[in-house]
């Protein structure tokens, strides 16, 4: 049973009234007329109700005591946040002189909602539009700044409480010259290094804000501040144990004391809430006006939260007092992510080694969803351009540095903003005769709109979506079926948009991160962390295309280091390429050049447990290492012919130590193999002179390697399939080439794939191609037209296929082609799509990620 708090005097009006007129029947026998029109009987009601009320007092001690036991463990209340904008100041026309906004600007809308103040937007920073400019930026609070107000002044006792005149203090912002205490200091008692203001013609040090005087052996000129309250309270003292555990006889104070007749002057800002998020082009009034000069806003102000409510810091209280003010819980970091700024909604902690192969140990990342306006008939305006929009730097780096100084020893913490993806229900429906259809759809519409959201909406009793949990047909069906006046869902398919649906030119495995693929579709990179059912876009190059992906491979004894590392080139103009490196799987990207020069082919190698690049191109072999700053550095393949381009590059580590790097050169020249890892002067012909290769790629067969050339085909021609060459330790190869052509009409190779002893083969034109090279006459096996699944571009033909890959350590296949990518779970026997638009069962999304609704659309009959 529940633990209630008991009436410590239950009685009621009505039982004190019939009390006193049980005593009256009793002791006063004369007094016989009780109705209430009584003389008596009314002075009697109105003791019984004054009494009633002092009951009532009497039962509220328990919530007073439980308010009290929460400030005695330093719970308060959290003070209102400041929305922060970014002003846009303009002249109109360029000024010979630079032109000077002076620190603490007011700017202010042109219209307030009737009976309010316009919300007053204060500049943090100087700015100056320089001479021949017309405009420049500044970041501005919701606030107003109060400078060098006098508190009091010292006395030299512990335990001293002052007031600001302007209460509540906003919450600490990015600057952190929100809230600046002074004592005034003499010059024989300041340390020259200290922070201190001057005012007038005196120096007052600047004292340190602290959430308690629990450690001050650091710096001892600290105070508590209750922002909400406006408070400021210097350090107590208390009776200290001496190096025998017995109590000292005098008190001692917990830091330092402002000394007697010492004036307190106080420099903070005050104000914030949620009404200071104003929409973007608001804020266009100066209140201190500069001549010539106008002002915008051309984003949104945000972060703007109004102070919390008692009842919420009550249901707060026991929270904080697990915590203890550190963070050691998923759930520690998510509360203060939350807490210490307003411009946060949501946030999600959670150890990064439980999704990425490539984590170091002990890293948590802390994903952020930002505080975004929109009332309950605006939801449809959230979406990924909005959220991402008040994604603000200051606030992450803010979060950031809170957390640092809360986290465990030997925990590495990362805060970044949150990924969304959008998804879009389309819907048929059948309702009742009697309902109006566009009342049903307004209804169904808002269901849907609250309930695929990623913001925690203030005034809706809906949970917001939560974080990486897939959409399921269920879900929808549960959204729309909870509008009475729906009889039933007659169709429904769920709508993406990002997807890799149009010519995907290459794809690629993650050799270390289980289940994930890279593909590449014109200026866009998508990644899936299942196997395809779910695609995400991690990077888009405006005006790029892109060309390869490669991720580093598995079999070098130090590829476990380079896990999450990614290369990526495109092709930015005619013979103008350009390479992208990242090294977590594609959630950011380090390292972006040009190179004046067509990129045909990259392969990664380990030289000494350090990654380089390899890039087959158009003027020569080179190699690229992950320094910051690092140039190409050419590979000399063959010495009589020093600037000759190569189509193809492909590397094999982890046999007898050796590193073999091969390349097939232009004019068809044939294949270069060097078993030095790929260093100038190493490489030496070893055939297929004449032929025109297309693609080379390394096959793993037990402890045995094996590299494939496939060979491209012109015009009609049936082509020849594909060679292959045993290495060996020697890096001779007896038997040399050996063809692989049986029952190869397909035309030229695109690219090849590999699944223990089964080759597979992208051609131009029967799909994928199936081999297995265990056999002693093998050849390939053309799969079925109208049943294997991929896609045709006629009748009986199936479209050219112009990339294959093979997951490590599963047998999925992915092919990629001009309508997107299919996937294959039987080792390339039958395929199906996987990047298509619409969905009737499921939308997965990474765990790192949220949901938000695209348009709904709605059909109704009745």
């Amino acid at each position: 049973m529940p633990m209630q708090s008991p009436n410590l005097d239950d009685r009621t009006f009505k039982d004190l009234v019939e009390a006193a007129k049980l005593r009256i029947r009793q002791h006063c026998p004369e007094w016989n007329d009780l109705s209430p029109g009584d003389p008596g009987i009314v002075l009697l009601e109105a003791f019984a109700f004054l009494t009633e009320t002092m009951l009532f007092r009497l039962n509220r001690i328990p919530e007073k005591a439980y308010i009290e036991f929460l400030k005695l463990i330093g719970v308060r209340l959290t003070p209102p946040s400041a929305a922060q904008v970014t002003l846009i100041f303009s002249l109109g026309k360029p000024q010979p002189q630079a032109v000077e906004i002076p620190l603490k600007t007011r700017v202010m809308t042109a219209n307030s909602p009737s009976g309010t103040d316009a919300p007053v937007f204060t500049l943090t920073e100087a700015v100056t539009i320089p001479a021949g400019e017309t405009t420049a930026q500044a970041r501005a609070y919701h606030c107003n700044q109060v400078d060098a107000e006098l508190l009091g002044a010292g006395t030299g006792l512990p335990g001293l409480t002052l007031a600001v005149k302007h209460a509540p203090i906003i919450s600490p912002t990015s600057d952190k010259l929100d809230l600046i205490v002074g004592v005034e200091t003499t010059p024989d008692t300041f340390e020259g290094h200290a922070a201190a203001v001057r005012h007038l013609d005196k120096t007052y040090r600047v004292w340190a804000e602290v959430e308690n005087f629990s450690d001050c052996s650091n710096n001892p000129f600290v105070y508590i501040a209750d922002r909400q309250a406006g408070t400021i309270t210097f350090a107590p003292a208390v009776h200290r144990k001496d190096g025998s555990g017995l109590m000292k006889p005098a008190p001692e104070a917990l830091a330092a004391i402002p000394p007697a007749g010492q004036e307190i002057r106080v420099w903070y800002r005050y104000g914030g809430g949620s009404k200071g998020n104003v929409s973007e082009n608001l804020l266009t009034v100066l209140k201190d006006p500069i001549t010539g000069v106008s002002v915008t806003n051309p984003e949104p102000a945000t972060g703007g939260r109004d102070q919390e409510s008692l009842q919420n810091a009550l249901t707060r209280g026991p929270q904080e007092l697990h915590s203890l003010s550190r963070a050691v819980t998923a759930r520690d970091f998510e509360l203060i992510a939350t807490q210490c700024s307003g411009a946060v909604n949501r946030a999600r902690a959670f150890t990064q080694a439980q999704l990425w192969a490539h984590a170091t140990p002990g890293t948590v990342e802390i994903t952020l969803v930002p505080e975004i306006n929109a009332g309950a008939g605006q939801l449809h305006s959230i979406t990924a351009d909005s959220l991402q929009s008040h994604h603000i730097e200051a606030v992450r780096k803010q979060i950031q540095a809170v957390l640092d100084s809360r986290k465990p020893l030997g925990t590495h913490c990362i805060v970044n903003w949150m990924n969304y993806k959008k998804v879009s229900i389309k819907a048929k429906i059948t309702i009742h005769r009697e309902e109006q259809a566009a009342q049903v759809r307004q209804r169904v519409l808002h269901e849907l709109y609250s309930s695929i959201c990623p913001v925690k909406l203030p005034t809706g009793t809906k949970a917001p979506w939560p974080f990486g949990q897939s959409l399921k047909a269920w879900d929808v069906y549960k959204i729309i079926g909870s509008e009475p006046a729906v009889l039933s869902v007659d169709t429904m398919q769920m709508i993406i948009d990002d997807v890799p649906d149009t010519r995907i030119v290459d794809i690629c495995a993650d050799a270390f991160q289980p289940h994930a693929w890279y593909s590449g579709c014109d200026e866009r990179v998508f990644r899936s962390i299942n196997d395809g059912y779910g695609w995400e876009l991690i990077a888009r190059f405006e005006g790029e295309t892109v060309e390869r992906i490669q991720s580093f491979p598995i079999e070098s004894c130090h590829s476990i280091r380079h896990a999450g590392l990614l290369a990526v080139t495109t092709r930015v103009s005619s013979h103008i390429s350009s390479v992208k490196i990242s090294r977590d799987c594609g959630q950011t990207w380090i390292a972006a050049q040009q190179f004046q020069f067509n990129i045909d082919d990259i392969a990664w190698v380990d030289r000494d447990g350090f990654p380089y690049l390899i890039l087959a191109s158009e003027k020569g072999l080179y190699e690229l290492s992950l320094q910051q700053k690092a140039v190409p550095v050419q590979i000399l393949v063959d010495a009589k012919l020093p600037e000759h381009g190569f189509r193809a590059v492909t590397v094999s580590s982890a046999l007898g130590g050796r590193t073999f790097v091969a390349a097939a050169g232009y004019e068809n020249k044939g294949v270069y193999l060097s078993s030095e890892g790929g260093k100038s002067g190493s490489f030496q012909n070893i055939g297929l002179a004449g032929e025109l290769i297309e693609v080379l790629s390394v096959q793993h067969k037990g402890p045995h390697r094996y590299l494939w050339a496939g060979i491209a085909a012109p015009g009609s021609d049936q082509g020849k399939g594909c060679f292959r060459w045993a290495f060996s330790e020697s890096a001779v190869n007896p038997e040399g080439w050996k063809a692989y052509s049986r029952n190869w009409s397909a035309g030229g190779c695109r690219s090849l794939a590999f699944q223990g002893a089964f080759v597979l083969a992208a051609s131009y034109r029967l799909g994928v191609l199936r081999l297995n090279s265990d056999l002693h006459n093998p050849e390939w096996e053309t799969l079925s037209a109208s049943e294997c699944g991929l896609p045709l571009r006629d009748v009986g033909k199936l479209e050219t296929i112009d990339t294959v890959a093979g997951a490590v350590s599963s047998n999925v296949i992915m092919a990629g082609s001009l309508l997107g990518a299919y996937r294959s779970l039987d080792s390339g026997l039958h395929y199906a799509k996987c990047s298509q638009h619409e969905f009737s069962d499921e939308v997965r999304i990474p765990p790192n990620w949220l949901f938000y609704s695209g348009t709904h659309e709605i059909e109704i009959s009745s």
